[in-house]
């Protein structure tokens, strides 16, 4: 009889355990907030991510200094299309190449100049349908549409519908950024970033421009509302070094939007209306003292900037995040933040003087990998100098940088260790 409470008291103690077990917060959970999916990952997700890696020979590796008619600088974007062939946009001088995988040059869409069909900047270029690329100039406002043999088709005019780039503009009172166009299974998903505008007479802010959905026509068929856009200092207009800005990809016909300031993302429809938020745990990090050895080179290595950059106010803390990219089946990718690389917070596709673009190779860093509903997957470990751009079927593509800043389209595959392919 006497054995009674002791086995009564260890039945009470493994209740507890386990009720204290089953109290753990899930890895994964989405809770409804006014029809507002919030899908939230907790540390556990983090700790139990298997690590991703990618191969470490590119299948395709295209520039790189190999053929001297061909240089690839300031490469904008990366768009594989199909299955043999890949489009790289070039920002100094604006020109849109087309390439074989073995890294021949097939044709060049359009040449820079004014004319129809022609560029004064390039940002953008995205698949509009099978067989047609099309090409985006931020200066021009307007989309040339092409065909694989290089056809000049017409031009999408969006003066109406999207802001000014920075350089046409003579002013900080004009408010302008830098816009992406992607391409939605119905048309266009137009992302404006705020780089100038009214705002504070002194300090750091972000101007905020709207962001549109358009169908094939160039109409509007949606807003997905204002974002702020890279931090900037008044009454200089420079950018905030360590300054965070928002970042945008579309998945079908949803834009997926990080502001930089907090360890989320945002999941649109193409009406504007917002679907999902994404959350994943983050340990803030001060921007002070960060990056102490990268920084002191960078401002060393830049005397006409050093002392102008030396009086603006550094972020309390540094951003949340950096680029996110697309994938396979709805997934997405989010960098972290990787520190500085230039004295100013700009990267390839802004229209920066060459004085502030990044100086350092973009370094070694990590990214997280989320499912279409926003479930933390895998981390994803990118070598030092190379910069995403998309990843279809499994391969990633990006833009490589070796010390030298010779710049070369690589695509590497994507090596996973969860036992799925």
């Amino acid at each position: 009889m006497r054995t009674r409470p002791i086995v009564f008291g260890v039945f009470l103690l493994l209740s507890s355990l386990a009720c204290g077990e089953g109290s753990r917060p899930a890895p994964f959970s989405v809770a409804d907030s006014a029809g507002v999916a919030i899908a939230t990952n907790s540390p556990q997700a983090l700790e139990e991510a298997p690590a991703w890696t990618l191969g470490q020979v590119p299948v395709v590796s295209i520039g790189g200094g190999v053929n001297a008619a061909d240089p690839l600088f300031r490469v904008t974007a990366v768009l594989p299309v199909g299955d043999s062939l890949v489009a790289v946009g070039l920002g100094s001088p604006p020109r849109a190449l087309l390439f074989s995988r073995s890294g021949a040059r097939v044709s060049e869409l359009g040449r820079p100049g004014d004319g129809p069909g022609e560029f004064r900047s390039l940002g953008s270029v995205v698949e509009v349908a099978p067989g047609v690329i099309g090409v985006w100039d931020p200066y021009r406002r307007r989309l040339s549409h092409f065909d694989l043999e290089a056809v000049h088709l017409r031009d999408l005019e969006l003066t109406r519908v999207v802001p000014p780039a920075p350089g046409s503009v003579g002013s900080t009172e004009e408010t302008a950024g830098y816009t992406h166009v992607f391409a939605t299974e119905g048309g266009y998903a137009v992302f404006s970033e705020g780089a100038l505008g009214p705002g504070p007479e002194t300090g750091a802010y972000r101007p905020q421009l709207p962001s549109v959905s358009l169908n094939r026509r160039g109409e509007v068929e949606g807003r997905y509302g204002v974002f702020p856009g890279m931090a900037v200092v008044a009454p200089s207009g420079l950018p905030q070094p360590f300054g965070a800005r928002s970042y945008a990809t579309v998945v079908g016909n949803r834009l997926v939007v990080g502001t930089g300031h907090s360890a989320e993302y945002r999941i649109l429809s193409s009406g504007g209306a917002l679907l999902r938020v994404v959350r994943w745990p983050h340990e803030s990090r001060p921007a002070e003292g960060a990056f102490p050895d990268r920084w002191a080179r960078l401002r060393s290595e830049s005397a006409g900037l050093a002392e102008i950059v030396a009086e603006l106010p550094l972020p309390i803390q540094l951003p949340t995040h950096g680029e996110i990219v697309s994938g396979d089946d709805g997934w997405v990718f989010v960098s972290e933040y990787p520190g500085p690389v230039g004295l100013l917070s700009t990267r390839r596709a802004d229209d920066a003087p060459e004085v502030a673009r990044p100086l350092i190779p973009v370094p070694e860093r990590r990214w997280l990998v989320f499912s279409s509903e926003g479930e933390l997957r895998a981390t994803l470990d990118t070598p030092e100098g190379f910069e995403p751009a998309a990843v279809v079927d499994g391969v990633m593509w990006g833009v490589f940088e070796d010390a030298l800043g010779v710049e070369s389209v690589r695509a590497y595959p994507i090596v996973r260790t969860d036992g799925v392919s």
